[in-house]
């Protein structure tokens, strides 16, 4: 059977990092434990109302297009610890969230997913 077997949530806390027309979203996290044989992690954007590029630990994983969801499989990317930018364009002098990203993201561990 294919699917999931656990979502996790990466909330706060997230680094903006405004750089001229773009803002970078960079957060921290450590690789899940007790990984079966069987089970992949995958990277999931949701929600996002703007293109997102996704990069882990500097490997650029892709671009999600709104309106989304995106997924993309980490597992051989993934270290002890782990750094995550989301590059988006800039709010066009609308005010952006100071503490998240303005979408959804979280790692989803699915079990029979190659």
């Amino acid at each position: 059977m294919s699917g999931f077997t656990h979502r996790i949530r990466l909330r706060r806390p997230w680094l903006r990092l405004p750089q001229g027309e773009r803002v970078i979203w960079r957060r921290w996290f450590g690789r899940p434990r007790r990984l079966a044989s069987d089970e992949q992690v995958w990277l999931v954007l949701e929600e996002f109302a703007v293109p997102v590029r996704a990069v882990l630990n500097g490997e650029a994983l892709g671009t999600s297009l709104p309106p989304g969801p995106a997924a993309f499989a980490v597992t051989a990317l993934l270290q002890a610890r782990n750094e995550l930018a989301l590059e988006l364009p800039g709010a066009g002098g609308e005010p952006i969230p100071a503490e998240i990203p303005p979408g959804g993201v979280c790692l989803e561990i699915r079990r029979g997913v190659g």
